[in-house]
């Protein structure tokens, strides 16, 4: 496919700016005054003004605003600042959010659209919770059994995010139908919707702070690239402590934060048609593996040849 695929791939897509803050873990969590503001600067820097950027779609990272119990879309003040910032543009941007369904709220680590309308942030009912959860980070696998043991060391590890539904497209003003995908969401295949609710791109927003200065965040790049090819889709990744880029559907880097700092823009390339990794899945490697083992027990002739 990289051999017949096209060197240039502009079209009439639109331009896509992923931004990070280049605060390091520590920093991002201090307890200080006022930390969301903070960090907020840090990400508008990176976003540009309208006047800067040509991007009319700006993606920041998983848990961009990383700060306890703030709820990004719960808070007027932020918000409205955020609008100003924006001014027409639209953003994806990794979040914590609540419901309150019962006596207790549910905690959910999300991805939001924002749409920033002449100055104003609007925020889309479309929001997606990150549907698989880290064990033993987000979620603690057989929690009810684990409660039952009393062991306060694994007690204190119990889920604190609650599960949300399989990605699905979600609609981005001026821009394709996309998929969000959260975290290490990214190291799955299968993940996005096949058929008729295939979208037109895929988003990675991802917090890659948490492994340190070790090789993971350029493995976790890697598998990110590796869905571009199996999907035939562009992906826009945006990292905090980690390579933020736009991929092409050949899994080819258009532009990166290696190259320019805090942020990477480029226009969205174009996706191809439905691979046959994106119709059938590991379906048909299955299938190829049982046919090859069957192929293996199958009688073989054996015999000396003759003098």
């Amino acid at each position: 496919r990289i051999a017949r695929a096209p060197v240039d791939q502009r079209g009439a897509q639109p331009i896509v700016r992923v931004a990070e803050s280049g605060l390091g873990q520590a920093e991002k969590w201090r307890a200080a005054p006022d930390q969301e503001w903070r960090v907020l600067r840090r990400y508008l820097e990176a976003t540009g003004t309208p006047e800067e950027s040509r991007a009319s779609i700006v993606i920041w990272p998983e848990g961009a605003i990383p700060v306890v119990n703030f709820f990004m879309l719960e808070n007027p003040v932020f918000l409205d600042a955020l609008g100003r910032a924006l001014g027409d543009r639209v953003l994806i941007v990794g979040t914590t959010r609540r419901e309150l369904r019962g006596p207790e709220p549910l905690y959910f680590n999300s991805a939001a659209v924002i749409d920033g309308v002449s100055g104003a942030a609007r925020v889309s009912p479309q929001i997606y919770d990150k549907n698989r959860l880290v064990p033993f980070g987000e979620i603690m696998p057989f929690e009810d059994f684990v409660n039952s043991l009393n062991i306060p060391s694994l007690q204190a590890m119990g889920g604190y995010f609650t599960p949300g539904a399989r990605p699905s497209r979600m609609v981005v003003p001026g821009g394709p139908e996309v998929v969000v995908l959260i975290c290490y969401e990214t190291i799955f295949p299968g993940m996005v919707p096949r058929g008729a609710e295939r979208p037109g791109w895929i988003v990675s927003v991802t917090n890659d702070s948490w492994f340190g200065g070790g090789i993971g965040p350029q493995q976790h790049y890697a598998m990110a690239r590796y869905r571009a090819i199996e999907e035939g889709l562009p992906v826009a990744r945006a990292a905090s402590g980690g390579v933020s880029a736009i991929i092409d559907s050949f899994g080819r880097e258009v532009s990166s934060t290696r190259r320019r700092g805090n942020h990477a823009e480029a226009q969205i390339p174009p996706a191809l048609v439905e691979t046959v990794m994106a119709g059938y899945g590991n379906v048909l490697l299955i299938a190829l593996l049982l046919l090859v083992g069957g192929l293996r027990l199958l009688p073989t002739k054996t015999g000396n040849a003759s003098q």
